[in-house]
């Protein structure tokens, strides 16, 4: 029997040979192409490089500010809510019984409608017999007893103001003797901030009895030969009509509430924090608004701080914080959020700009100019971390000691844009 042992060996040896010779030589021509190719890779800052003549850059007027190190102090944004101040709305009553009508023909008095102090939202016209203004005997009696209710009103009124003026007078003695005893290094702080808050908290109610005063000190009404005038019901105070509880041609009892006269040019902020945080923030200090409309949060508006008794809420041990801010404008509402930026104790290194150095794209991207060499201008991106004041600190942009443009810094965006032609 033949043994083929030999024969296959050979078989398989020149099986191999001829895969061998088949397979592709070249290294190179194994890869695959590149799905894309760049020829010069560049930065964000050589792809906008604005050079400009002398007599351009004199044209402009371009002012340029150094990037510093230094330090800044920290600060935390916390929620707050717009709400009113203690003084800030007032309800008018009808001092009599009678008919309402409009101060002017055909001028309703609506909601939101509003009033300068002293202005007449009502006209109230005492409730007589349908067929002639003359009192009956019925009518009198009734006039008899809304005289006594003005005058119990205009007594009460003067007792509110005097008792006010009482609590006052105590707030300041002792607003005085906590700072004494604090000057003395007898006292503490704490104790001067109550006596602060009391002090403040005694002044509004002052001023809101004196106003409840004035509503009621002009009221007259007087019987001339039987007959009755009119009386004017008028706006406490300058502003708006938030709630009204009458409309004109009603015959309203006396002592019912006839509108609600809000003032929101000034309105309080109540800033919620965190118990354990409160030692973290500087004491006495002002805030900066944020309104949520504004997304880039480059226009806060500055808040003082108001002391007012101690407020808490203790299912999620928060402390309350308030601040008053100036809204003659309108544009902040009764219970509307809104962020505020408190400073912190602790302060950090970092780069600082100008901020007016810093421009906004239309997709709300930060930038500013950079001077590169004489003439030359390069526009670089910042990320901002917060501002404090007139000034910036970022976490990305250029290094310290650059010079970056701070007047003339739209006038360089539009022209590398070509804005205007």
């Amino acid at each position: 029997m033949l043994d083929h042992a030999p024969l296959l060996t050979c078989l398989f040896m020149a099986m191999g040979i001829t895969v061998g010779c088949n397979r592709p030589t070249g290294g190179a021509s194994s890869k695959s192409p590149e799905p894309a190719h760049v020829d010069q890779r560049l930065k964000e800052v050589e792809l906008n490089r604005i050079v400009l003549t002398p007599l351009a850059e004199e044209r402009l007027r371009l002012k340029s500010a150094s990037v510093l190190e230094k330090k800044l102090p920290k600060s935390r944004q916390y929620g707050g809510e717009v709400v009113l101040p203690p003084d800030g709305s007032l309800i008018v009553s009808a001092p009599f019984a009678g008919r309402l009508e409009p101060a002017s023909k055909g001028v309703q008095p609506t909601l939101g409608l509003s009033y300068q102090k002293g202005d007449i939202v009502f006209t109230l016209i005492p409730v007589l017999s349908p067929e002639r203004d003359v009192l009956t005997p019925s009518e009198q009696t009734a006039l008899a007893q809304a005289k006594m209710q003005v005058s119990q009103a205009k007594i009460d009124a003067d007792g509110q103001v005097k008792q006010a003026q009482a609590q006052l007078d105590a707030a300041d003695i002792a607003l005085r003797r906590a700072e004494d005893l604090l000057r003395d290094q007898a006292g503490t702080a704490k104790a001067v901030d109550d006596a602060r808050a009391l002090h403040e908290l005694a002044m509004k109610t002052l001023e809101a009895a004196a106003e409840r005063k004035n509503a009621v000190a002009d009221i007259k009404l007087d019987g001339v030969g039987g007959k009755v005038t009119s009386f004017p019901i008028v706006a406490p105070k300058t502003g708006q009509i938030r709630n009204l509880f009458a409309v004109a041609d009603e015959v309203v009892p006396a002592g019912s509430p006839l509108f609600d006269m809000t003032d929101f040019q000034h309105v309080w902020i109540r800033v919620p924090i965190y118990a354990g945080e409160t030692g973290d923030l500087v004491n006495d200090t002002d805030g900066a608004v944020t309104l949520l409309s504004d997304k880039m949060g480059s226009h806060p508006r500055e808040a003082k701080r108001v002391q007012t008794p101690p407020t808490a809420t203790p299912q999620t041990a928060a402390v309350d914080f308030y601040f008053k801010l100036d809204n003659q404008d309108g544009s902040l509402r009764p219970g509307e959020r809104v962020l505020v930026r408190l400073p912190l104790r602790e302060s950090e290194n970092g780069r600082v700009i100008p901020r007016a150095s810093i421009i906004y794209d239309i997709y709300g991207g930060t930038w500013v100019y950079v001077q590169i060499a004489p003439h030359t201008f390069a526009r670089q991106r910042v990320r901002v971390s917060h501002y404090v004041g007139d000034e910036a600190l970022i976490d990305e942009g250029p290094a310290a000691s650059s010079l970056v443009v701070t007047d003339g810094a739209a006038e360089l965006f539009g022209t590398e844009f070509e804005f205007g032609k």
